[in-house]
């Protein structure tokens, strides 16, 4: 599909790229037009992409990242933190989505309070089996290895909310399953247990 140049109010033909620049001189009676400053940067990421394995220009842009730190270092840590931070919410809600993306006990849909649980109870040697048994194991670098494997579903994964989660692992039972269970109210309070 070839890209038609368009025009202003004036008349006078703009870039194709979006920047909103009219053209002058040659870029005029390119099939394509496109202005000076598209054309320098289509050559330089096109020669980037072909070049960027060569070892000088790993050394060039080594350098120019030390010295991106050594002028402003804090900078350097909070992007380096929010996209940590953007990584692992992206996994997070990979993972969930693939095991459901709601509380398999009381419905709970907000991704803030989802959590895995292994139900089978192999959480641990899971993990290991993942991350490595010399490794930390949990967060970020679970989520990340579990959405490399493709989310397997042969492993007892189900999401529950925080609430259900702690009720199962510490209490023995969601309130909200022993309460299904036995067709009680479920809005049995703290007050009322005694």
């Amino acid at each position: 599909m070839n890209a038609r140049p368009e025009t202003n109010a004036a008349g006078e033909r703009l870039c194709v790229c979006g920047c909103g620049r009219v053209l002058t001189g040659a870029p005029q009676q390119r099939r394509h037009p496109v202005c000076r400053t598209a054309m320098h940067l289509t050559a330089s990421r096109r020669w980037y992409e072909n070049n960027r394995n060569l070892p000088e220009v790993k050394a060039k842009a080594a350098a120019r990242q030390a010295a991106r730190w050594k002028n402003d270092p804090e900078r350097c840590r909070k992007h380096l933190r929010d996209g940590a931070r953007e990584r692992h919410r992206r996994n997070r809600m990979t993972a969930l989505a693939a095991y459901g993306g709601r509380c398999t006990c009381c419905g709970e849909t907000r991704w803030q309070f989802l959590t895995l649980q292994h139900s089978n109870g192999d959480g641990a040697a899971h993990r290991r089996e993942l991350v490595g048994k010399h490794h930390r194991v949990g967060g970020a670098k679970f989520y990340r290895k579990l959405v490399a494997a493709g989310c397997p579903q042969d492993r007892g994964i189900v999401v529950l909310c925080a609430n259900c989660h702690v009720a199962e692992d510490l209490h023995g039972g969601c309130p909200h399953r022993l309460e299904r269970a036995a067709g009680l109210d479920s809005n049995l309070s703290l007050a009322q247990s005694g």
